[in-house]
């Protein structure tokens, strides 16, 4: 027992001998980032790396974690389980992008007590989903801006309504047919004669998505918003407008069974409880995706309809009403 306690004596006297030596030096990570942090207009789908990046610690060995994607070390293999990393190491980060267009997918890298994220944003299915196109010529072809197409897989199902579309600066046609992954894609229609109508829509659809070109003749575009609800009761809509932004007049026709109208750029009260109703006509300055609010009273027939006829600058708004089956 003498030896023990001497030993333990001795050791006592050689940590106290030792001044201030640090026996666990303090971790220290320092800050890190992706270079590039994110990447757009990316494949749907598509296995998106990061380029590496160099760990630089001090101290012992660091914790390595990862969320929304998988992280390797050096030239190991990728995993999404925790793990350690010591100083020079290099990590990349990895991915799925999202299967829908336009969409963001984040990847979340942690190293002791440090973060940095690496993302990527898949492309829109289209170059636009709405081009609209004011006061241009009359009774004119009009053509829009192309669009690329973005999908997964070989090919994918490809119609259009109301005008043409074109494929990589083809023939322009009607038929539907097949598109493919890159390809771009415009559409073609005749514009309004002006004085019958003022507004063509074009819709194309790829893949069962769509994109709509409307050119109107005129400052605003024409519509015709549907409401429904049961008989005999108040029903509110919305409608965002598309106009040229300026000073407009909006008008009741004359002939028009009724209802109701208020503009706001705030949509979160559609039922008007806080707005006041527009007296018309009414002349004030509207800028473009404003929203008009509409209101009316359902027919009490089972089979009736009621429409609102409001004119904007001469430019029909139609407010459909219906009964609800």
């Amino acid at each position: 027992m003498r030896r023990v306690f001497l030993l333990l004596a001795l050791l006592g006297l050689a940590l106290g001998g030792c001044g201030d030596v640090e026996w666990f030096p303090e971790q220290s990570v320092a800050a890190f980032s992706f270079s590039p942090a994110s990447v757009t207009n990316v494949a749907t789908g598509s296995t998106q790396t990061s380029n590496a990046v160099t760990v630089s610690l001090t101290g012992p060995d660091a914790a390595i974690s990862v969320t929304g994607g998988e992280y390797k070390i050096n030239a190991g293999t990728f995993t999404t389980a925790a793990g350690t990393v010591k100083n020079g190491d290099t990590v990349t980060v990895q991915h799925t992008a999202s299967s829908t267009g336009g969409q963001t997918v984040t990847t979340t890298l942690t190293i002791g007590d440090k973060k940095a994220t690496f993302s990527s944003t898949t492309a829109t299915p289209f170059g636009f989903t709405e081009d609209v196109r004011f006061n241009v010529a009359r009774a004119a072809k009009q053509t829009s801006a192309p669009l690329t197409v973005s999908i997964t897989g070989a090919s994918v199902a490809i119609s259009v309504t109301g005008g043409d579309y074109s494929i990589n600066d083809g023939p322009f046609t009607s038929d539907a047919g097949i598109v493919k992954n890159g390809e771009r894609v415009t559409v073609q229609h005749t514009s309004a004669n002006g004085t019958t109508e003022t507004t063509v829509t074009t819709t194309l659809t790829v893949g069962g998505k769509s994109a709509t070109f409307t050119t109107t003749t005129a400052g605003v575009v024409a519509q015709t918003v549907n409401a429904s609800g049961a008989a005999g009761t108040l029903v509110t809509t919305e409608t965002t407008l598309r106009l040229v932004p300026g000073i407009h007049t909006i008008t009741l026709d004359a002939e028009s069974q009724g209802g109701f109208a208020d503009l706001s750029v705030d949509v979160s009260t559609p039922l008007f409880t806080d707005k006041e109703i527009l007296t018309l006509p009414a002349t004030l300055t509207l800028n473009d995706k404003q929203t008009l609010f509409l209101g009316g009273i359902v027919p009490t027939a089972a089979t009736g309809v009621e429409s609102t006829l409001f004119l904007i600058d001469g430019v029909p708004i139609i407010f459909r009403i219906t009964v609800t089956p």
